[in-house]
């Protein structure tokens, strides 16, 4: 599994446990993280994209 899709799975994982949350600080810390796995994920996406060219 390359970086982008690790970081992409573990958005995902964050946004499934935040989904069983009700609504509160740790939900919001774990839709928080979810966005910088992310980000994480289409900038290293972005990365490996400049690096081929």
């Amino acid at each position: 599994m390359d970086e982008a899709a690790f970081l992409t799975s573990q958005a995902a994982e964050c946004r499934r446990a935040a989904g069983d949350l009700a609504d509160g600080e740790a939900k919001r810390g774990l839709e928080q993280l979810a966005r910088h796995y992310d980000r994480e994920a289409k900038r290293v996406n972005v990365v490996e994209l400049r690096t081929r060219a």
